[in-house]
């Protein structure tokens, strides 16, 4: 048996992408498509991440197959 558990924050509006910063993150995923991921809006969203360890998973599709969300 396994578990996983969080405590989910979603913060939205005016000011948002500059909070990423004072979250205190230590490994950020970006979760985006190919798209997102080639013109590096997704880097430039990062980049706000100061001092964590970040990854971008850029295979995302629609009606994914099971496989790749276990890759995700």
């Amino acid at each position: 048996m396994e578990r996983f558990g969080c405590k989910t924050e979603l913060i939205a509006g005016n000011g948002a992408l500059c909070a990423l910063g004072e979250l205190g993150a230590k490994r950020v995923l970006c979760v985006t498509d190919p798209y997102f991921a080639q013109n590096g809006t997704a880097a430039r969203l990062l980049s706000l991440c100061a001092g964590a360890q970040t990854e971008i998973f850029d295979a995302v599709e629609p009606d994914p197959s099971v496989e790749l969300a276990a890759r995700g």
